[in-house]
């Protein structure tokens, strides 16, 4: 099956943007008309993507460079789960800071942009080091910044926050492991960055088993940001089972659809590879495209 047979089934499509629209080095064969056929159909659809890199705008002008026509108001990104995550932790009041200072104090990996997702929500921004002392770290992105340097002294400061008994809460808006860089070529992104600093936590904390916690996708947030936008741009209820999400990730985009209870479509343009493993998964996708 490719992409535009789907297109007449569903009243809606939530597409993942890299290995389905994109790649680090362009837009994806067949991209622009599929965009292109749903903008002719008027079919709504809106991009639901791990990336949390860039604000909307960004992301929708980079779309928009390689040739895909999608407007800033279709893009929904993982930074904007940070926001709501921690303007919800601030108002708990489950956080260590001290009692002369309320304001929720953060350590930030990712690009400005990243950083941008965080100050909004009106934390005080934290620099990283040996000694940092932060209520809560959010991993965004793993550029920006220099990596091995950067995650030793997190290793270290975070280390130093349990032995002091200090409180912190750690999130990851783009839990992706890997990302397409072009059509044989993959690169690992902040996923991995999470994996590595919870692995060295564990060596030296195995009694806390900390793990951090995820905003973007498999979440159902991003999915129901999608559909809430959807329903008011149709202005009636979009029925789940007429709600599909296309993506090339089964740990992400095929298990935060079925986490949310619509439709899923894994295509085989970014890090799947085999058909047999999506097939074999005991909650495989309700479809297998080869392309869009």
């Amino acid at each position: 099956m490719i992409g535009r047979d789907l297109i007449g089934r569903y009243d809606l499509f939530l597409l993942d943007a890299y290995g389905v629209l994109v790649n680090a080095s362009g837009a994806l064969p067949h991209a622009r008309t599929f965009i292109q056929q749903m903008i002719d159909q008027q079919v709504p659809y809106y991009i639901v993507t791990n990336d949390a890199s860039r604000l909307p705008q960004k992301a929708a002008a980079f779309y928009q460079s390689v040739g895909l026509p999608i407007p800033v108001e279709r893009v929904l990104t993982a930074g904007l789960a940070i926001e709501p995550a921690l303007r919800a932790l601030e108002a708990s009041g489950d956080f260590g800071a001290k009692a002369d200072d309320r304001t929720l104090r953060c350590a930030v990996l990712g690009t400005a942009d990243t950083h941008e997702y965080v100050d909004r929500a009106g934390a005080r921004l934290i620099p990283i080091s040996d000694d940092a002392e932060f209520d809560a770290l959010v991993v965004g992105d793993d550029s920006g910044f220099d990596v091995l340097p950067t995650l030793n002294q997190l290793l270290s400061a975070l280390n130093r926050m349990i032995e002091h008994g200090l409180k912190f809460r750690l999130l990851l808006a783009n839990p992706d492991l890997l990302y397409p860089r072009g059509q044989t070529r993959f690169g690992f992104t902040s996923g991995t960055l999470a994996r590595i600093l919870e692995i060295g936590l564990k060596q030296l904390r195995p009694e806390l088993d900390l793990k951090f916690e995820v905003l973007g996708k498999p979440t159902k947030t991003l999915y129901e940001m999608g559909i809430a936008r959807a329903e008011a741009e149709l202005g009636r209820k979009i029925e789940l089972n007429r709600t599909v999400m296309l993506g090339d990730q089964m740990h992400t985009d095929i298990r935060g659809a079925q986490n949310a209870g619509v439709r899923s479509a894994l295509l085989m343009t970014g890090i799947t590879l085999s058909r047999l493993d999506a097939n074999h998964d005991k909650n495989p996708p309700d479809h297998i495209l080869e392309s869009l």
